[in-house]
């Protein structure tokens, strides 16, 4: 009996989804970089969100402890470690690279 509820309440459901229309989230793409006209500068967000893609590669470089580069964008950042923990401390830990972040 709690099956045929069941179904009863997921026809209706579906009936329900057929008349909604869902808005394709905004994405940096199709954002303005024109003063003014920009995400930041509107008064209010967009009706269906955001969404934002981050891509980031990692890889540590042979035969140099610690050190390690990332890959983001056109950027490109390393990081290491102190002698204490294997690396030669040329770059900040990766704990620092964090909490920049948070920061900012």
């Amino acid at each position: 009996m709690e099956e045929i509820k069941k179904k009863k309440e997921d026809k209706r459901f579906l009936k329900f989804l057929k008349g909604v229309h869902v808005l394709k989230p905004t994405t940096a793409a199709d954002q303005s970089n024109v003063p003014g006209k920009r995400v930041i500068d509107q008064p209010e967000h967009p009706a269906q969100g955001y969404v934002n893609t981050i891509v980031a590669e990692m890889e540590t470089i042979e035969g140099k402890g610690q050190l390690k580069v990332g890959k983001s964008g056109d950027f490109e950042i390393y990081c290491d470690e102190p002698a204490r923990l294997g690396g030669d401390g040329e770059y900040p830990q990766p704990l620092n690279y964090f909490a920049l972040g948070v920061g900012f």
